[in-house]
C-alpha cells in the first residue's frame, strides 16, 4: 500500500497530464524495446538467406562462364576475343568482378 501511495504523491506534484506523458512513454519504450527483440531474430534470418542466395548467383555465374569458354573452345573460337571486346567497352560497362 505504500508503493500506492508514493504513487499517488507523485502524480499530485507532477499534475496528471505529465503522469499519464510519462507512463504512455513507458509503454512506448518497452513496446519498441520488445519490436527491436522480435525483429532482430527475424533479420538475421534474413541475413542468412541473403547470403547464400548470392553465394548462389556467384556460383552460378562462374559455372556460366566456365560453360561459354568450354564452349567457344569446342567450337574453335578464340576465347580472349571477348577479352579483348571487354576491354575496349566504356568504364561503366565494364564488368565488376
Amino acid at each position: 500500500m505504500d508503493e500506492a501511495s508514493t504513487l499517488l504523491q507523485q502524480i499530485e506534484t507532477l499534475g496528471f497530464p505529465i503522469a499519464i506523458a510519462a507512463a504512455l512513454l513507458g509503454g512506448l519504450w518497452f513496446m519498441a524495446r520488445w519490436m527491436m527483440n522480435v525483429m532482430q531474430g527475424k533479420l538475421d534470418a534474413q541475413h542468412a538467406i541473403l547470403v547464400s542466395l548470392i553465394d548462389r548467383v556467384r556460383s552460378m555465374d562462374h559455372e556460366l562462364i566456365r560453360m561459354s569458354v568450354t564452349l567457344k573452345l569446342l567450337l574453335k573460337i578464340d576465347p580472349s576475343d571477348e577479352i579483348n571486346r571487354i576491354g575496349k567497352c566504356p568504364k561503366d560497362e565494364q564488368r565488376k568482378d
